[in-house]
């Protein structure tokens, strides 16, 4: 059995925002503390991508203080709670960000990722689903790969590979959906087509993740191409030594070793 649900991660969505270099004079104070809560707001999700949580929260919450009815501001402090492991006050502040802002599309899917992780899979489902709606939403490829974790869940493998192939329609390149797509075929014992998943799944910025060059190896020794799979867990052992799957790796070499 390849899958491994603790190796399955869920996506979030952060909305980015950055003021304008050059503000207009505002004259009200009203006027000034939203100014002042976007810069807060910029500062903080900076933070939230160096993966700086605490200082995130602190400048998020500054920023909330001062516009308390800004969706966006809202959704990135649920982020910040997320992150610093305080789920029900990342829930809490979700609902609040759609309930002031229902259009808040990076909202709703933080909901439905946050619901998924407490395993409430029809919840997340169904935010997942409503989504697929709004045509325009250019991160799908995210929602298909979240509603394929779904069906593994529920060990659906078809619609689960259905699923991971819509993800990757929409973002050729988008490796996470590549990868599950791999172990599908592996598990269905369709070599070729595990091989070229795996292929995909580190190619591009996903070059240095170990998990898609360890199954490459798998597929390879299942397809009896021995010399070829020695080959590619002496790569992962060069280059992921510390990792698992350097381990493994020098598992495989032994055993392959002994057969040559």
């Amino acid at each position: 059995m390849v899958h491994n649900f603790l190796s399955l991660f869920l996506f979030f969505c952060l909305i980015l925002f950055f003021p304008h270099c050059s503000l207009q004079k505002k004259t009200s104070s009203m006027e000034k503390n939203k100014e002042q809560a976007e810069l807060f707001l910029s500062h903080g999700t900076q933070k939230l991508q160096e993966a700086e949580y605490t200082q995130a929260l602190s400048l998020l919450l500054k920023a909330y203080s001062l516009n308390p009815k800004h969706s966006k501001i809202v959704n990135n402090l649920a982020m910040a709670y997320y992150f610093k492991e305080e789920l029900l006050l990342a829930e809490e502040k979700l609902k609040e960000a759609i309930a002031l802002d229902p259009k808040n599309m990076s909202a709703k899917l933080n909901l439905a990722s946050l619901y998924l992780q407490k395993n409430q899979m029809n919840k997340a489902e169904n935010i997942y689903q409503d989504s697929l709606k709004d045509l325009s939403y250019p991160l799908h490829y995210q929602t298909y790969y979240n509603l394929g974790l779904i069906s593994l869940r529920r060990s659906d493998l078809d619609k689960a590979e259905q699923f991971f192939a819509k993800s990757v329609k929409e973002k050729q390149d988008y490796c996470p959906s590549h990868l599950e797509l791999g172990k599908i075929f592996f598990e269905k014992e369709e070599w070729e087509k595990s091989y070229d998943s795996f292929k995909h799944s580190t190619k591009g910025i996903c070059y240095n993740n170990p998990d898609g060059h360890f199954y490459q190896a798998k597929v390879l020794e299942k397809m009896s191409q021995n010399q070829k799979a020695l080959l590619k867990y002496r790569e992962i052992t060069d280059r992921f030594p510390n990792t698992s799957f350097g381990k493994q790796s020098e598992e495989h070499l032994y055993k392959l070793g002994q057969t040559q």
